[in-house]
């Protein structure tokens, strides 16, 4: 069953000092994937939904796999840079939102 996930912009930057916003966040590759990749690139997965950021649009913007959290363009890289501005320095309560650690998932 395919499920979208929000997160924050914030939460998913891994190269806090990187040229773009695109870049700061670790897209896998320059590929635009308009349908859900059918494997990830970096671990083989076919466990990959839509990734959402709240406060960057109010439909995913990537892919993410589920088992090694790599990501994917839905959209090329500038409109995707021009759509994630907006996002960064938001952020947001976890215990307003019913925080649970990531061990509690499902």
């Amino acid at each position: 069953m395919s499920e979208t996930r929000l997160i924050l912009l914030c939460d998913i930057i891994v190269e806090p000092n990187a040229d773009s916003v695109v870049d700061s966040i670790g897209i896998v590759g320059s590929s635009i994937y308009v349908l859900t990749p059918e494997e990830c690139a970096s671990c083989g997965s076919e466990e990959i939904e839509e990734l959402e950021i709240l406060g960057a649009s109010n439909t995913p913007l990537l892919w993410e796999c589920q088992d090694c959290d790599s990501k994917y363009l839905m959209y090329d890289k500038s409109e995707t840079e021009l759509l994630l501005t907006p996002a960064l320095g938001l952020w947001t309560d976890p215990g307003a939102w019913g925080w649970k650690d990531k061990a509690e998932f499902n």
